[in-house]
């Protein structure tokens, strides 16, 4: 059974280049234990892309963004009765070599976890953190959320989901998203206490590599922008040190006052990143290669 992925077919126009392919289908996915999805979802998926695009990365990793234009989507029926989630795209001239060297994109989307009856799903909730279902079982996730909440999050500021992602095998990946008004006001110790059980949860699937690291994606949200902070460990000593530099990383971003070894690292990056990746052995976050 091949794994719902799209493949780069077509690439055309001189300046951005057209890539068309499948992104998601109705076919059972191994990696999740035969999970599925039916046409509604694919065509509510096609929706969305078709009016607010989606953003694209390198083998999923955030540190790695495409510019991206013009997505269009739509779903078909094969010949064999699998309905597919087409899509196409431009990329930037100067990013499109991935599309080349890659030779395939895949979706990753989150999905929810079944509750106990009674449960509200938050409004508006102000942290959100999701694993992949291959490597962080749901119970792994509602424990990791139990503890950042034992930590000081309100219950209706945080939610909780599964992350799928369209791929041939996928990555341990953990991601968060996360309001700076929320996070100056806990600091990122709430953040480490759900990370913790989550790297401690971590499950090996089949097929995967058990040396792997963990990639954990953190979303900084401020009004109107973001920056996402990308830290890629399987040590915990190495994640602590990132998430305590997050403090230093945010208060900068809002003009506060920070110690002199985090204002010197935080000046070499470029005014307004949107994306960081941690650097363990210099001991700072720096700009995408």
């Amino acid at each position: 059974m091949r794994s719902p992925h799209a493949m780069i077919m077509n690439m055309s126009e001189e300046r951005w280049e057209t890539v068309n392919g499948i992104m998601m289908t109705t076919e059972r996915i191994g990696a999740y234990g035969g999970t599925g999805f039916d046409r509604e979802m694919l065509e509510s998926a096609a929706a969305s892309i078709k009016a607010n695009g989606l953003p694209m990365h390198v083998e999923h990793d955030l540190g790695r963004p495409i510019r991206v234009r013009n997505f269009d989507a739509f779903v078909e029926n094969r010949a064999d009765g699998i309905d597919l989630l087409r899509f196409s795209v431009e990329i930037h001239p100067d990013d499109a070599h991935w599309a080349n060297d890659l030779g395939s994109v895949s979706f990753t989307m989150t999905t929810p976890i079944d509750r106990p009856s009674g449960y509200v799903e938050p409004d508006a909730p102000e942290i959100a953190i999701s694993a992949d279902h291959a490597w962080f079982d749901d119970d792994a996730i509602l424990a990791a959320e139990t503890a950042m909440r034992s930590a000081g999050v309100a219950p209706e500021l945080i939610s909780a989901e599964r992350a799928l992602q369209f791929s041939f095998l996928p990555d341990p990946q953990i991601f968060l998203s996360v309001a700076m008004d929320l996070l100056t006001g806990l600091g990122s110790s709430a953040i480490w206490e759900g990370v913790l059980i989550l790297f401690r949860s971590r499950r090996t699937p089949p097929g995967g590599d058990a040396e792997k690291s963990t990639t954990i994606n953190l979303t900084l949200l401020n009004d109107e922008s973001s920056m996402t902070a990308v830290i890629e460990t399987n040590s915990e000593a190495v994640a602590l040190r990132a998430l305590d530099s997050v403090d230093e990383m945010v208060r900068a971003i809002r003009g506060q006052k920070v110690n002199s070894d985090a204002e010197a690292h935080l000046d070499a990056l470029p005014s307004e990143p949107s994306t960081v990746i941690w650097d363990d052995q210099a001991r700072k976050w720096t700009p995408p290669a």
